[in-house]
């Protein structure tokens, strides 16, 4: 299985699925950067919030966003 290099600003994350890789990509930063952090880095909502300086709550609603909006991405095509 080939992996696919995605470069988050400060991270290289390398993943099994194209699609995934792709539309994580398209995300808006402010997403990005959270499922970044979440996802990849194993960040805490709270470090988030204070690495990002924005509320715990835009973190939770910025994760639910991105989520959906990749869901829908990959199963779209």
């Amino acid at each position: 299985i080939e992996k696919i290099r995605v470069n988050l600003e400060d991270t290289n994350i390398f993943l099994n699925n194209e699609k995934l890789a792709e539309a994580i990509l398209r995300l808006r930063p402010k997403y990005r950067k959270v499922i970044e952090l979440a996802f990849f880095l194993d960040y805490t909502d709270t470090d988030i919030a204070e690495c990002l300086k924005i509320k715990k709550k835009s973190v939770y609603q910025y994760k639910y966003e991105a989520l959906n909006l990749l869901k829908k991405e990959i199963l779209s095509k």
